[in-house]
């Protein structure tokens, strides 16, 4: 129960479909069967910050971002610390598939809330919401 509860405090539970309500091909990750929106407590593969808008592709490096800044409120240094520490105890665990996917258009890997899918049948390739916008607008 450890893991599930440091999931619970950073935001990066695993968000799978009910039983017997398959995720659409639009909601389902496509490098795993989670949620498109699900978060990583920490990623197999760093990713680093997305393109567009510089979150981090997991807690553990939200926590270790937080606590280098030198912005950061010493509280918020102390809860990243700790964060960090309970992490990597159980870094077995907790390491996920990466989250965020690569733009066909521009290549740019990005979160998923940054990304769609491309509404022009029968395309379906994963693009970015910038160059999602241009696509609608035609």
């Amino acid at each position: 129960m450890q893991l599930e509860d440091l999931r619970m405090r950073t935001g990066s539970q695993h968000c799978y479909a009910p039983p017997g309500f398959p995720l659409s091909s639009q909601d389902q990750h496509p490098r795993h069967g989670r949620d498109f929106h699900s978060k990583n407590l920490w990623c197999l593969k760093c990713a680093g910050f997305c393109a567009l808008c510089e979150n981090a592709c997991c807690a553990y490096l939200t926590c270790v971002t937080t606590f280098k800044e030198s912005s950061s409120l010493p509280h918020e240094r102390v809860v990243a610390s700790r964060l960090i520490k309970e992490i990597v105890g159980i870094v077995k665990a907790g390491i996920d598939q990466p989250t965020f996917v690569q733009c066909t258009d521009c290549k740019k890997m990005v979160c998923p809330h940054c990304i769609g899918v491309c509404p022009v049948y029968p395309c379906h390739d994963h693009v970015c919401t910038v160059r999602l916008r241009s696509y609608i607008a035609l």
